[in-house]
């Protein structure tokens, strides 16, 4: 095997659509190390269970998790179970409301029926964080705290707008990226995937598994994809999302009414058209040879297409 070949070709497959890499030399490092030792990668994504579907824009950093599965990579979904109940702060203006166990354990039920439709979960490693947090004791919770300053909690964005706007900040919140960071520690996490507001987050990951003297994880930061509405980032409690369980007519329904704009990034993060056809759709359009409309018709089918088969479509 051409080893330099490999490593470009991974890098090249793994780095496409990538808005953040923290570093594209670190991820070339792993791959190599992952090829001359014959070792998959760990690579770890998590989702707190606070609601019950999977959206596209959950799909976004999914997509990019299989394509790490197909290189034959360990893939770690990670369902934060415990973390669920502080809720990530992360763009919120308030504290989020605490979640009870019966409301995450309703929430998980059809969690990998779902992840079934992105990922081959017979090689997909499945992990609840409630199995260690609740384990932690006092002394190891001010062990983690003790790794960590309030001014370094306070840069964050997030914090120090609310603060500025004598909004209130809970401790509990500023436990939630540190606990986040030692998800990564227990699963020795080589890459963890997230959307670019996770930043913060997913750095005190790396912080945290060099304190503990391990190599630390590649920071992987995906593009946000805006709801149906364009504006906010695609959410269920926003009621602007398309659910990938939801029927054919429901995705291409909801497809066709985001904006001519938006049609673009969809086609970029939610389908699996080369950037080469995107470019070409947007000259046709520019050109007067396609109409956007027959555009967005497409992109619902390809989308369609995606979760339903190619019949549905």
């Amino acid at each position: 095997m051409d080893i330099e070949k490999e490593i470009n070709k991974q890098y090249s497959i793994l780095s496409k659509g990538v808005e953040e890499l923290i570093s594209e030399n670190e991820l070339k490092k792993k791959i190599r190390k992952s090829i001359e030792k014959n070792k998959p990668l760990r690579i770890k994504l998590g989702i707190d269970p606070t609601g019950s579907d999977l959206h596209l824009g959950h799909a976004v950093p999914l997509r990019k998790l299989k394509q790490f599965q197909d290189l034959g990579h360990q893939v770690v979904f990670l369902i934060g179970t415990f973390t669920a109940k502080i809720g990530d702060p992360t763009g919120k203006s308030e504290m989020r409301p605490m979640l009870t166990d019966e409301q995450i354990a309703d929430n998980i039920k059809t969690y990998l029926e779902q992840l079934s439709l992105i990922l081959d979960l017979d090689k997909t490693e499945v992990v609840y964080n409630s199995d260690w947090l609740q384990n932690l004791s006092l002394e190891d919770v001010l062990k983690l705290l003790s790794q960590f300053t309030v001014s370094q909690m306070v840069s964050r964005e997030d914090f120090s707008k609310r603060l500025e706007n004598n909004q209130p900040v809970s401790l509990v919140e500023f436990m939630y990226p540190i606990l986040q960071g030692y998800d990564s520690v227990r699963i020795k996490a080589d890459i963890e995937l997230g959307a670019t507001e996770q930043k913060f987050n997913i750095l005190r990951g790396r912080d945290l598994q060099k304190n503990a003297g391990e190599e630390p994880q590649v920071c992987m930061l995906m593009p946000i994809l805006e709801g149906l509405d364009g504006v906010e980032k695609m959410s269920k409690s926003l009621n602007n999302y398309i659910g990938i369980t939801e029927s054919p007519n429901d995705i291409f329904g909801k497809t066709m009414s985001i904006s001519d704009e938006l049609m673009f990034k969809y086609y970029e993060l939610a389908t699996d058209v080369s950037i080469e056809e995107i470019k070409n759709i947007k000259i046709n359009i520019e050109s007067g040879k396609l109409h956007p409309m027959d555009a967005k018709k497409n992109l619902g089918m390809e989308i369609v297409k995606l979760y339903h088969g190619e019949e549905e479509a």
